[in-house]
């Protein structure tokens, strides 16, 4: 009832498995008399585990405010079936064996009057009777609360289980509403540890399963299917595992730890892990609940393969006394369906107490007074931060408050019976904001991340199909939800999050492809928005009990977009088009919600500034909604303990972030908006013992926040406060070796990144240095307005002793610019300097400024590079320390347009080979030799990457074998990405991912898989840029590798960056340098040597595979080629056979200026072959592949040699109007064959040729690609549909079969039928097939999606689909199946490939309708006929109804629901079921869709 995505399972459920419910164990303070072990009050919401007597009468636990003995909530035990329905509280991890303990309660009667006692169960072999009462008989009534108290009741040694609950005395038969509150359980052992650190319960858990019983676990939402298992296991000399078949996100098997773990102690999480036979790599951690809503990832995700036992470990302090406190086992990423997996050998182990908070610093300033002009300072809580020291240090420092979880939507509604909804930790913040004063800030109304999924699913628990009547039923959803929500808090709530992560900027439309977009495009916006706005302005409607202050508050609260990245140019343009056009529409947006997850590093403060600065002079207000600061850079670093010099570094990034905002603020505040671009800035946390960033993404502790883990003042705080308080931290960097020949105005100058100074008012500078093997060389732009005599650089080199330079401004060495100044000068550097050597230096920029009136006579400022307290010339601490690095990698990049489909064209000669060297990660694995080339629009690459095994395990992109190319289009070498800034990431199997510039649409790939390895070649827009010669572009070419193919990264090799930081920071990528021509010597073009024929034919090796190139002849724009017998064979003979004994050879003919068409002459011997292999014809106009038996049985086979020729085609002048329309402008390709003069008829159903022709779809075709068709145009200029054609997003073709030579088509069919609204579900694959002529309406414009399909038709539609053909008749014809019967051929073909066996007696009944499983059994025996095998072993199990399928369709059914081709119906496979027209469709296209 109140669990959510990132929740534990029904507290219920947890009661009824035995496991110990969530309970209040009070602090564990030390009592007077002992130690309190268990105290409930209920005032969090939480039930506590309460729950029906598993094996008594009905009743339900939930928490009332309509009794309470203190405070306003207690425990009510309703809908009692009986007197003999008995609330229990499971307490087997609470009373340990051979302890003493206080127990009492309190109990009252809904109505009436009735005796009670309590009762229980002790599992001990010390107790004869383990079933004793704890309190005897007393009487309850319903005018007061009856205590139940028991002092030093005894556990008997040896418990293994210890149950409690409140039951009915004999004679008692009120079924009447039992109310329960006060529970209170107090450890009186004497030496039993006063709930010192250190204390309570250190045994740990450790579960193996050998047992055979779940030993207290149970599935995390309540309802996923777990076991114990005897298929696999890791118990050294076991059987058995736990196995759970987790149905989505978040989902894992989970344990009940409370009274396991302490307060302030540590402990070690562990497990195995495997995934059952067959699923997929699946990332899964350990996670542990310490609160209703509070949660942290304990293990670093992990991925989990099906051939190997995995550990998961990570090391916990309990930082809290939880209500709840649940260990699991979840699957960390959303994979859209079930994962099932094993753990085994799980522990649990106490580690040892840790150090507690100290006391909060009195003596400081706070953090809300130092900003009150300014803005508010909030922070993210949870109930555990809400009391004690926690409380204490965030009421003194924050004034404003924000739930990390409890306010999001699935924490509050898992279904929309509001009823159940569960406000109890939401209510607990909101009413903590109310009596303190503090702003409350409400996050989230709506995410596509822990949201209400119920909002978007149907009646089966699917999510709706996109069409008006769901989007009005969503969005009805959406308000109601809203109508109930945001009243609850309008009186305290002034900033709402009303959405939050709705801009993916990898997408072409900047929108996050979420299924609440997918439903009901931006219109979720939309009523978000506007509903909010619209209940908080007519609060006294729906809450009529609104106070006069209420209702103000509600009227002047502020509605925000919350996103994270905001700094991203590309993510805020987003961003910023949607919210300025949403305004424009009228949708009340008041202002964004700025994340801000940053590090140490990155991204830049400028960068950060500019995205507010942007929403600011747009209207709208500013807030930074979850900011944390992590003090790692990359994702391989990992500390226990997070050494100084970071948390030093920290500091300073506080103070150049706190100093940019103050100044922001400032800068916005105008006479209309007095309070500035900024009102709230909220950090995420309270202090470092509780942040979501530790153990992310590996195990490691995170120190984001200004207050320790001991809740002290860190240099983050101090950063904020005062810096001067900062230690005095020197800088750290590198210089690139060179000589700047021509001084400030050499060209190396463009090679080297800049080091920034900080900036104090208006005075700044970007710094570039370079060394040489005498000389520290420095050129310094200094921006500054206004000329002065005394302005000046000085640069500052330690070199036995300190050398000074000093540049002033106007003097030689200094050029006036626009804004400011650039100063030049050269140092003598240590001897014997080399790469790796250190020098210690800093620069100081002085500004005398201008006599502004005041007192102090002149406003100027002094800048550096290192030292912040620029004193340079008092001492040396501040210095930085650069670092010697070699040259810069700079490459020429040859002029020329390649096609872009991993085939070296002959353009790459001219280009030179580089290779990767550097090794980021690892120091072994793959490695790549690459080439580069541009143009007036693109930069190509193109790569041979040595991998000797191919992995896309992992989830995680950057982990799956791949290649990433960085490109700095306007070479700028900043810190962090600036708007010309891509990442272009493309795998194995030409799978692209993006970041920053980059796009899906912005660049197009091919790739190749080749023996050792694969191929990639990509041409990537240059469209922030007008290259030209000598230009210069910022690059870098990465290759990640997954060695062992675990799913894990193991190396990275680069070209030039050694930082592996390239995806956020360019400063340190390779230059390529635009050359019209080519001046160093191309490398060889990899893999074999080329045997060149006398009659100039070359054979050669490429990529895996053997290319012949024939010397080639252009004429009246037809480019030819002749081939001999002894060319083709020597190729043959050279070829290895692939797995199935065939061979490949590729017959390469090299686009021509001018040539229309391709023609090649080969012997007509080698096409009438029964050897095994075929010849691939590739040219411009499109690859046409041949089969050695193409001409076998044909006239043409009698020939001595044939011609193919490939070219354009035309449109017949025939053809109907609407159909030349669909072609349009798109490819027309012709075939023919021909033996001398003449045009051969070619038709040969045994042996089909394959095509391929380029083509570009427009962004309209590529949302729907299953449009893009292939028409046969025949002579009378009709056009018939191919059913194979397709569109092939990986090698950017339209593909298909034939077997017959004529004129084909590509064109975009728009075939659709009026009634496919009924079907929503259906219309993609219905259009699809009837595009391709697989399948007909009942008439042109009506489909009947409901009707049911016969088993003739549906025979028909397989046999279209997968162009089956039989060789000879059936022997005896099925007697009611006639030869004028329009499915005979169909039919008669699928009788004879041993498809349709009939129904008995000769009889197939071919108007019948289908039944499911019979529709199940004909496409798998279709599927093995067309060579098509579906996968084996696997099982129905997962459907109610599987018993129902009958024993002839099992099997198909069982490798059907295994291929996705059948997926059932909320739950049910319906074998008798008929099936219908629309699902024979689906079906269809399924197995269509098979390659």
């Amino acid at each position: 009832m109140r669990s959510s995505i990132k929740k534990a399972a029904s507290l219920l459920l947890a009661a009824a498995l035995l496991l110990p419910g969530g309970w209040a164990p009070a602090k564990a303070q030390a009592a007077e008399d002992g130690t309190v072990v268990l105290k409930q009050d209920f005032e969090d919401g939480a039930t506590g585990g309460w729950a029906k007597l598993s094996w008594g009468k009905a009743g339900d636990a939930v928490v009332t405010t309509e009794q309470a003995s203190d405070g306003t909530h207690a425990l009510k035990f309703t809908n009692r079936e009986s007197s003999d329905s008995k609330p229990s509280l499971n307490l087997t991890n609470v009373l340990l064996s051979d302890h003493v303990y206080d127990i009492s309660l309190k109990v009252r009667h809904g109505e009436s009057t009735g005796t009670y006692h309590i009762a229980s169960k002790i599992d001990s072999p010390a107790l004869e009777n383990k079933y004793p009462w704890i309190i005897g008989n007393k009487p309850v009534t319903a005018d007061a609360w009856t205590t139940f108290e028991a002092k030093a009741y005894e556990m008997p040694s040896g418990t293994k289980e210890a149950l409690i609950w409140v039951e009915a005395a004999d004679g008692t038969t009120s079924s009447a509403d039992l109310y329960i509150d006060e529970v209170l359980i107090v450890d009186v052992t004497p030496g039993s540890g006063g709930g010192q650190p250190g204390g309570g319960d250190q045994s740990g858990v450790a579960a193996d399963f050998e047992t055979g019983g779940l030993q207290g676990w149970g599935a995390r939402n309540g309802t996923d299917p777990i076991e114990v298992s005897s298929a696999d296991n890791h118990t050294a000399g076991g059987s058995k595992s736990l196995l759970t078949a987790a149905s989505e996100q978040y989902q894992g098997p989970l344990l009940n730890v409370l009274g396991k773990m302490q307060k302030n102690s540590k402990y070690r999480l562990s497990t195995w892990a495997k995934m059952a036979p067959g699923q997929e790599a699946t990332v899964i951690r350990i996670s542990v609940q310490h609160g209703d809503n509070t949660f942290t990832n304990v293990s670093a995700n992990t991925t989990v393969t099906d051939d190997a036992w995995v550990q998961l470990s990570g090391d916990f302090t309990l930082p809290n006394t939880p209500s709840v406190l649940n260990a699991y086992v979840e699957v960390a990423n959303n994979y859209g369906g079930p994962r099932s997996f094993y753990i085994d050998d799980f522990k649990l182990e106490y580690l040892g107490a840790v150090e507690g908070p100290l006391p909060v610093q009195t003596d400081i300033p706070q953090l809300k007074t130092v900003y009150d002009d300014y803005f508010e300072i909030g922070a993210a809580v949870e109930p555990a931060q809400l009391e004690g020291s926690h409380e204490e240090l965030l009421l003194r420092h924050y004034n404003s408050i924000v739930a990390e979880n409890s306010m999001k939507p699935d924490s509050i509604s898992k279904n929309s019976d509001s009823a159940t909804w569960n406000f109890g930790t939401a209510d607990n913040i909101a009413n903590y904001a109310r009596e303190n004063n503090l702003t409350l800030r409400f996050h989230t109304l709506l995410w596509h991340s822990q949201g209400a999924e119920w909002m978007l699913k149907d009646a089966q628990g699917q999510y709706f199909e996109p069409n008006e009547t769901n989007k009005a039923t969503v969005l009805k959803r959406l308000s109601d939800y809203i109508d109930i929500v945001v009243p609850r808090y309008a009186d305290v709530a002034k900033a709402y999050d009303v959405v939050n992560e709705v801009i993916d900027e990898g997408r072409p439309d900047g929108m996050r492809d979420s299924q609440w977009y997918r439903i009901t495009g931006d219109d979720f916006i939309r009523t978000a928005f506007t509903r909010t706005r619209y209940v908080l302005d007519h609060l006294q409607t729906f809450k009529p009990d609104a106070s006069a202050a209420a209702i103000a508050n509600a009227e002047s609260a502020k509605l925000y977009i919350n996103d994270y990245s905001t700094h991203n140019p590309k993510k805020r343009d987003f961003l910023f088009d949607l919210v300025t056009r949403l305004k424009e529409d009228g949708v009340p947006i008041d202002g964004v919600g700025h994340q801000t997850h940053i590090n140490i590093t990155g991204p830049s403060i400028q960068q950060i500034t500019d995205s507010i600065r942007k929403f600011g002079e747009a209207g709208f207000d500013n807030q930074i909604t979850e900011l944390d600061v992590s003090v790692y850079t990359n994702n391989t670093d990992a500390y226990t303990t997070v050494p100084d010099n970071l948390l030093n570094k920290q500091g300073y990034r506080y103070k150049e972030l706190f100093d940019a905002l103050r100044k922001l603020d400032n800068e916005g505040r105008t006479a209309q908006n007095p309070g500035g671009w900024i009102s709230n800035v909220t950090i995420w946390g309270v202090a470092d013992d509780h942040t979501w960033l530790t153990n992310r993404p590996i195990t490691r502790q995170d120190a984001p926040f200004p207050f320790s883990t001991r809740l002290q003042a860190k240099p983050a705080y101090w950063g904020m406060v005062d810096p001067t308080k900062l230690p005095v931290v020197g800088k750290v960097g590198s210089v690139l070796q060179g000589t700047p020949a021509q001084g400030a105005a050499d060209a190396a100058w463009q090679l080297v990144p800049a080091l920034a100074t900080e900036e104090v008012g208006t005075l700044s500078a970007d710094v570039k240095l370079l060394w040489d093997n005498e000389k520290l060389y420095a050129k310094v732009a200094v921006k500054d307005t206004y000329i002065a005599a005394d302005d000046a650089v000085e640069l500052f080199l330690q070199n036995n002793g300190t050398q000074t330079v000093k540049i002033a401004r106007g003097s030689q060495g200094a050029t006036e610019g626009t804004g400011g100044y650039t100063a030049y000068a050269a140092l003598p550097i240590p001897a014997g300097s080399a790469i790796g050597s250190q020098l210690v230096f800093d620069v100081r920029v002085s500004d005398s400024g201008v006599n502004d009136g005041s007192e102090q006579g002149r406003n100027g400022a002094i800048v550096s590079w290192s030292d912040p307290r620029s004193a340079q010339d008092t001492d040396a601490i501040g210095y930085g320390k650069l670092t010697l690095a070699a040259a810069p990698k700079v490459a020429e990049s040859a002029f020329g347009t390649p096609q872009v489909d991993g085939v070296m064209d002959a353009a790459w000669n001219n280009a030179a080979e580089l290779s990767t060297g550097i090794w980021v990660e690892g120091t072994s694995g793959a490695t790549a030799k690459f080439r580069t080339m541009w143009d007036a629009d693109n930069l190509y690459v193109y790569a041979v990457i040595t991998d000797a095994k191919l992995s896309d395990a992992s989830d995680n992109a950057y982990e799956e074998d791949s290649v990433e190319l960085f490109v700095d289009q306007n070479n700028g070498k900043t810190e962090s990405y600036e708007e010309d800034d891509g990442q272009y990431r493309i795998n194995f199997n030409n799978v692209k991912s993006v970041g920053g510039h980059a796009s899906q649409d912005n660049y197009v790939t091919a790739t190749k898989t080749i023996e050792g390895g694969y191929i990639v070649e990509t041409a990537i827009a240059l469209d922030t840029i007008t290259p030209a010669n000598g230009t210069l572009v910022g690059f870098e070419f990465q290759v990640n590798n997954d060695e062992d193919g675990d799913g894990d990264r193991d190396s990275v090799a680069n070209w030039a960056d050694p930082s592996g930081s390239s995806y956020m920071n360019t400063s340190k990528l390779g230059v390529l340098r635009l050359a019209k021509a080519q001046t160093s010597t191309p490398g060889p073009s990899g893999g074999g040597g080329a045997a060149v024929p006398p009659s100039g034919t070359k054979i050669e090796r490429k990529d895996g595979q053997i290319v012949v190139t024939p010397p080639v002849q252009t004429k009246d724009g037809r480019a030819s080629a002749a081939l001999s017998a002894d060319s083709l064979n020597e190729a043959l003979k050279q070829a290895a056979a692939n797995s199935q004994g065939g061979k490949q050879i590729v017959i390469d003919l090299p686009a021509q200026s001018n040539a229309n068409g391709y023609d090649v002459q080969l012997p007509a011997s080698l096409l009438n072959s029964a050897s095994n292999y075929v010849f691939v014809l590739r040219t411009a106009a499109g690859t046409v592949t041949l089969p050695s038996n193409m001409l076998a049985g044909t006239k043409a086979g009698s020939s001595e040699l044939v011609t193919l020729r490939v070219g354009t085609g035309t449109v017949a002048s025939g053809i109907a109007e609407s159909e030349r329309e669909q072609i349009g402008a798109r490819p027309v390709i012709s075939l023919e064959l021909a033996s001398g003069d003449k045009t051969l008829d070619w038709n040969n159903p045994a042996a089909s040729v394959e095509v391929a022709v380029p083509y570009k779809p427009t962004s309209e075709e590529l949302q729907h690609p299953e449009r893009i068709v292939v028409w046969h145009i025949n002579g009378e200029g009709q056009v018939e549909p191919v059913a194979s054609g397709r569109y092939d997003t990986v090698s950017g073709t339209v593909q298909f079969r034939t077997t017959h030579f004529s004129n084909y088509a590509i064109a975009y069919s728009t075939k659709t039928f009026g009634d496919l609204q009924a079907a929503p579900w259906a219309k993609a694959a219905v259009e699809a097939m009837a595009a391709r002529g697989i399948i007909n309406g009942v008439t042109d414009e009506a489909f009947a999606p409901a009707n049911a399909i016969s088993r003739a038709d549906f025979v028909a539609l397989l046999v279209r689909a997968l162009e089956l053909k039989a060789d000879a008749a059936p022997a005896a014809p099925f007697a009611d199946v006639k030869p004028s019967d329009y499915y005979y051929e169909a039919v008669a073909a699928a009788q004879a490939l041993g498809i349709a066996s009939g129904t008995g007696q000769n009889r197939f009944r071919p108007e019948q309708a289908i039944t499911r499983q019979d529709m199940m059994t004909l496409t798998a025996l279709a599927l093995k006929a067309a060579g098509k095998p579906l996968p084996a072993g696997a099982s129905l199990e997962s459907f109610a109804d599987a018993g129902s399928v009958a024993g002839y369709a099992k099997e198909s059914a069982a490798a059907l629901v295994k291929a996705g081709i059948v997926k059932g119906s909320a739950g049910q496979l319906r074998p008798a079921a008929a099936l219908t027209r629309a699902e024979a469709a689906v079906i269809v296209q399924a197995v269509w869709a098979l390659r």
